[in-house]
C-alpha cells in the first residue's frame, strides 16, 4: 500500500507543480500534452525509485520530488521559443 501511495503522491504533486508553473500557457493541446507527460514522467521516476530502494518512510520525498519535476517541466513547456537568428 505504501508503494501505491508513493506513486499517487508523486504523480499528483507533479501535476500540481506543472499546473501552477505553466499557467501562462493557454493552448489546450499543450495543456493536455503537458499534463500527460508530467504524470507519466512522475510515475516512471517514482516507480524506479520505489523498485530500487523500496517505499519511502514518509510522504514528503515523493511530494517534493513530484512538485519539483512538475515545476521544471511546466517551466520548460511554458517558455517562449527563441526566434530565428537574425
Amino acid at each position: 500500500m505504501k508503494l501505491v501511495l508513493a506513486l499517487v503522491i508523486a504523480v499528483m504533486s507533479a501535476l500540481l507543480g506543472a499546473t501552477v508553473v505553466a499557467a501562462r500557457s493557454r493552448q489546450p493541446v499543450r495543456w493536455a500534452l503537458l499534463l500527460i507527460s508530467v504524470g507519466v514522467g512522475a510515475l516512471v521516476a517514482e516507480g524506479i525509485t520505489v523498485v530500487w530502494s523500496g517505499p519511502p518512510p514518509s510522504a514528503l520525498p515523493p511530494a517534493i520530488d513530484g512538485v519539483m519535476l512538475g515545476a521544471l517541466v511546466g517551466w520548460v513547456s511554458g517558455r517562449k521559443r527563441p526566434g530565428p537568428p537574425a
